[in-house]
């Protein structure tokens, strides 16, 4: 699952969300009947594999410009990604460049502190999923769910409850406001002793290093 928030609750149905499965899980049996239901902002993806690769993310930055293009007279795209290594290759910094996305990383090892769909949805999402695993089986008589019905109740709670039916202001406050700065929980596990200036120089070779992976 590739997933999109932004603290621009007008901004966020608009914004897309993916599911990424290999050919033989997302058989064309299955999209063929999933075709009606599949919610207009999502997409179902079926590759070789189900991992992501920098091909995959070119095209994923393709689709969010294009989704968000109503906004481009008027707004600037920042996408906040981890350094996952499919997240970084020259190509995709060049259509970055080119789509006018500008591209922010959250440094290594520190996606659970500072990455807004870590700190505050997918633990929550992958509870709302595990109980709703457990609820279509206990309704199955065999305890078999089949790949529509489950993926049909995915998009359910994907689009109602854990993304469409929260507000994502409080996951980039850091990000949006100066004053506002890191939380204190945040700055204690950063071994800061309080606020940071924001330095408007690029960043030193070795800092550089420091947010990427070896």
């Amino acid at each position: 699952f590739i997933g999109f928030i932004t603290h621009d609750t007008s901004i966020q149905p608009k914004l897309p969300q993916i599911l990424l499965g290999n050919e033989h899980v997302f058989t064309l049996k299955l999209l063929a009947e999933l075709s009606h239901v599949t919610p207009s902002n999502f997409r179902v993806w079926r590759k070789v594999s189900s991992w992501n690769n920098h091909s995959v993310m070119c095209q994923i930055l393709a689709l969010l410009k294009d989704c968000l293009k109503d906004y481009s007279d008027t707004h600037q795209i920042i996408l906040v990604m981890d350094v996952a290594r499919c997240h970084f290759h020259t190509k995709l910094f060049a259509l970055a460049n080119r789509l006018g996305i500008r591209l922010v990383y959250v440094p290594r090892k520190l996606t659970w502190l500072l990455q807004p769909l870590d700190t505050h949805c997918f633990a929550r999402l992958k509870r709302l999923l595990k109980e709703k695993w457990v609820e279509l089986r206990v309704a199955s008589e065999s305890g078999v769910v089949s790949h529509a019905a489950w993926l049909i109740a995915v998009f359910d709670i994907i689009k109602k409850e854990a993304f469409l039916g929260t507000k994502w202001f409080p996951a980039f406050k850091a990000l949006l406001d100066e004053t506002a700065g890191f939380s204190a929980r945040v700055q204690k596990e950063l071994g800061w002793k309080g606020p940071r200036p924001i330095p408007s120089e690029a960043l030193s070779e070795e800092q550089v290093k420091s947010i990427f992976p070896q």
